[in-house]
């Protein structure tokens, strides 16, 4: 939104298919701020997000030199977030329709340059969505702008959206579309599992929400704003994990003859929880029979399935490989006690 406060952006890169959370070590995905494909905004080629940033004459610029950042996906993690500043100029300007920028990210992956593409829209004016914590009881409430952090020990509180609406709503007021989004995964049965990250009770759906909404927020007539309150119970769930974000995602309003675009909300999930600090190994007999502890000297062949499981109660959220090694610092010699056992070092 142009003659705005500096938004922070954050851009999730991931792996496109889980085997490749596995990667051993780390993964650096460079990404690029640039001007859209399709009737471009302009950025200077440094980041000027500040007091200088409205003396440009470009349209948006950003904090961070070259307008890139890098984001390092550690090893064993199938994704990982970056944070950049980025503030749109009040041109003045009329009718000068929707404005675009480019996000892209790149990586080398097994010697293979991999690549993505996104766009943020910049807008004259549009519909303006704010997050405040309500919690019960006396505690007082917490307003927030359209990014609020929260922890996984955080208690289950109401979370309050308003819409702010550039112009006053005309006869019957004016419903904003809502419905969640983001890579925090909801609750779908009242049961978490520790792949789900939240559970939400929906406020009441207005009349005339628009199709594709889960719910909206009511504006009414000859009042610019509206609220509407989502109960949010968060699930600590032992898992390590990255940051994830729910989105607050509302419709285009179009009042009279002008049609309005909305900013998004997004309330980020933190994590509390350490990585598992053990991995204990525990040897079995394939053909059956439980733990494997011995075998006997000229019988015959044994596959034995090895397990592999983390110590103490935390977990991981991404797929994690086990080196396995055998015959390492062992008393049997291999070629005298064992034969060669093919797939291993």
């Amino acid at each position: 939104l142009e003659a705005s406060d500096a938004y922070t952006v954050t851009v999730t890169a991931g792996f496109d298919g889980a085997a490749t959370s596995e990667l051993s070590s780390a993964t650096a995905v460079t990404v690029v701020v640039a001007e859209g494909d399709t009737n471009g905004a302009t950025i200077p080629a440094s980041g000027l997000v500040g007091a200088t940033c409205p003396t440009i004459s470009q349209d948006v610029c950003t904090d961070q030199v070259n307008n890139t950042i890098t984001i390092s996906i550690p090893a064993g993690r199938a994704s990982h977030t970056g944070d950049f500043q980025l503030r749109a100029r009040e041109d003045n300007v009329a009718n000068e329709g929707k404005e675009t920028l480019k996000i892209s990210g790149s990586a080398t992956v097994a010697g293979t340059e991999k690549t993505a593409t996104g766009t943020i829209n910049v807008v004259e004016s549009g519909v303006i969505l704010g997050l405040t914590e309500r919690p019960t009881g006396s505690q007082p409430s917490a307003s927030w702008g359209a990014v609020a952090v929260w922890g996984e020990d955080k208690t289950a509180t109401t979370v309050r959206v308003t819409a702010t609406l550039p112009e006053n709503a005309g006869a019957g007021g004016t419903v904003v579309g809502l419905r969640l989004a983001g890579d925090a995964v909801a609750d779908d049965d009242g049961v978490f599992t520790v792949r789900e990250d939240y559970r939400v009770t929906l406020p009441a759906k207005p009349a005339n929400t628009p199709a594709g909404y889960t719910t909206g927020i009511l504006v009414p007539e000859n009042t610019s704003t509206g609220a509407a309150d989502f109960d949010i119970t968060i699930n600590d769930d032992g898992v390590d994990e990255p940051i994830k974000n729910i989105l607050f995602q509302g419709s285009d309003v179009t009042i009279g003859s002008s049609t309005y675009e909305t900013v998004d909300a997004r309330l980020q999930l933190g994590d509390d929880d350490a990585p598992p600090a053990t991995v204990g190994l525990t040897l079995f007999n394939d053909a059956g029979g439980g733990e494997l502890t011995q075998i006997v000297e000229g019988g015959a062949d044994t596959t034995v399935r090895v397990r592999a499981r983390f110590g103490g109660t935390n977990l991981r959220s991404a797929a994690t490989s086990v080196p396995i090694v055998v015959g390492k610092a062992g008393e049997a010699t291999e070629g005298t006690d064992y034969d060669t056992v093919a797939g291993f070092n």
